[in-house]
């Protein structure tokens, strides 16, 4: 059982804080679950976040039409917001990570815009430009974008427009959150387990990733 209280969670060990001088040399693993207690250091959030600044963009008519919000702490809005976009639904489970990494980057597209190719095409650059500069910095780091059949964006915008600087005429579809910190190993057979949040809510998660299904065909001979 995993349980939050404000500031602090458990069972996981003391905090830890990022040794700078460490990089990470390991192929990149899309971890399910983090170390809610690991402390990233605040000149390295300001690395990711020029990142995410300065990706290249393609400017355009559509070229403002996606955004990026930033979670840096484990709180009351993060533990509001990500349940209400990420889970799977067959397997009735929330995505853990967003809910227990140090840092999430939502990404987001304006709702309901028919338009999507630029937007996409940016998120994709800056998505994984940021993980990309993630594992540089020796962090972990996962893409999440597996959401509910069903989303109520009525109410992710409520918590958005309560929490953030978004204009209340602007609606936006959270379609994937990047997730850094320090992951913990997945589980080959993992037993689904409860999460208590901070929101007072009990969700339920499994440290597991699905490993079947069709692969993408890449063409990389010379």
């Amino acid at each position: 059982v995993y349980r939050f209280a404000a500031g602090y969670a458990e069972p996981l060990g003391a905090s830890r804080s990022f040794d700078i001088g460490l990089l990470n040399t390991h192929m990149r693993k899309n971890y399910k679950l983090y170390d809610a207690n690991y402390i990233l250091d605040p000149h390295v959030v300001e690395q990711l976040d020029q990142c995410v600044a300065y990706s290249p963009t393609q400017l355009c008519r559509d070229s403002n039409r996606y955004s990026v919000i930033k979670s840096s702490s484990i709180d009351l809005t993060r533990h509001t917001l990500a349940p209400l976009i990420f889970g799977n639904t067959r397997l009735k489970v929330v995505e853990a990570a967003p809910l227990t990494s140090s840092l999430v980057y939502y990404f987001a597209l304006y709702l309901d815009d028919p338009r999507t190719t630029h937007p996409m095409l940016h998120l994709g650059l800056t998505s994984g430009m940021l993980v990309s500069r993630a594992l540089e910095l020796g962090l972990d780091a996962s893409f999440i974008a597996c959401r509910w059949d069903t989303v109520d964006h009525s109410r992710v915008n409520k918590v958005l427009h309560q929490n953030y600087t978004i204009p209340r005429k602007v609606n936006l579809s959270i379609k994937m959150a990047v997730c850094i910190g320090r992951g913990i190993p997945q589980q080959d057979r993992a037993k689904v387990q409860t999460m208590k949040l901070l929101s007072g809510q009990t969700v339920q998660y499994k440290n597991s990733i699905n490993q079947h299904g069709p692969r993408p065909v890449h063409y990389l001979a010379c």
